[in-house]
């Protein structure tokens, strides 16, 4: 291929134009600068400019293979992190499960033994909690804890809504289950709440799962929540959501029906054969017809179902009045 310039003010000029378009100069071979290129490299070129890009193209792959690669590594050791802290990816960035959100009242961990004497840990004004312990609760002399959760507790906010900071009883020893019941009283702030919950106790089990606890007294007038409990672990009051208290109240009165059939005939027998021991062994009635009226208006006023159900409540006052 074949351009010419005009000398006077560059432009480009055919071959046939006798003067320049722009400048009006005179055009002839001599007062014009010519390029020569050849289609061999013009075609060289177009090659050269396609294996650049290709080559660009091929390092931009790499790069971005590279940095795929490290946010990998990075995302597979940051999840090992949070699983061994005990946390969870949803916790972070604040999708899915919640977590149970609150002021620390306890600033250090409250500790105390219990022995042969009744202690109390905690101040209901001071940490908004307070820890009645009845002697003898404990099988040896024991250290006994109250505190705070040391990790953040996960909630299924669809199952309850956190009403109270959560507590922590713990001991030094290996007792699981205590002699005696140990009564806890806990403060709230508020009750901004859904109307069709229920105020119920969560406690965490073994197995890091919620379960429920009704609690014995409810006191508005002085924000404060009681109940008791034979175990130690952690607590808190919460907003039993509706579908959630349904469900629970449902499974508990379930087992309580079949636990209170199970004892039925037992408690029966065993009060025929308590009533038949007085009368012939302490009072001497052997008369089968005697026995029989005895038993029989026992039975009118003391049924089995009471005293089963009496058992299953563990209202010991019921079943002695019974």
């Amino acid at each position: 291929f074949l351009f010419m310039y005009c000398t006077q003010c560059g432009n480009e000029v055919r071959p046939e134009d006798k003067f320049c378009v722009r400048c009006g100069n005179a055009i002839n071979k001599d007062n014009t600068s010519r390029s020569i290129i050849s289609e061999s490299s013009l075609s060289t070129n177009k090659n050269k400019n396609i294996a650049i890009k290709k080559n660009s193209k091929k390092r931009a792959g790499i790069i971005a293979g590279s940095v795929v690669g490290c946010i990998v590594v990075f995302a597979v050791i940051a999840f090992f992190l949070l699983n061994y802290f005990g946390l969870s990816v949803m916790n972070l960035i604040g999708f899915g499960d919640d977590v149970w959100r609150y002021d620390k009242k306890i600033k250090k961990p409250i500790t105390a033994i219990s022995s042969e004497e009744d202690i109390t840990l905690g101040e209901i004004d001071a940490d908004g909690v307070s820890v009645y312990i009845p002697s003898d609760t404990f099988d040896n002399q024991t250290n006994v804890t109250l505190s705070h959760p040391e990790k953040k507790l996960e909630i299924d906010q669809t199952s309850f809504e956190p009403l109270s900071a959560p507590i922590s009883i713990n001991s030094t020893g290996e007792q699981k289950r205590l002699n005696k019941p140990i009564k806890v009283t806990l403060s709230f702030d508020t009750l901004e709440r859904d109307k069709s919950g229920v105020l119920y106790i969560a406690a965490l089990n073994e197995k890091n799962k919620w379960d429920y606890i009704e609690p014995d007294v409810f006191d508005l007038k002085k924000k404060l929540i009681t109940f008791t409990t034979c175990r130690l672990g952690t607590y808190g009051f919460v907003n039993l959501k509706k579908e959630r208290f349904i469900d629970e109240f449902s499974g508990n009165k379930a087992v309580k029906q079949w636990t209170v059939s199970s004892l039925e005939d037992e408690a029966g027998c065993s009060r025929d054969a308590i009533i038949k021991d007085i009368l012939q062994n302490k009072l001497a009635i052997l008369d089968k017809t005697s026995l029989d009226k005895v038993l029989d208006a026992v039975r009118s006023e003391c049924p089995s179902k009471k005293l089963a159900i009496a058992l299953v409540d563990k209202d010991s006052k019921e079943f002695i009045q019974i």
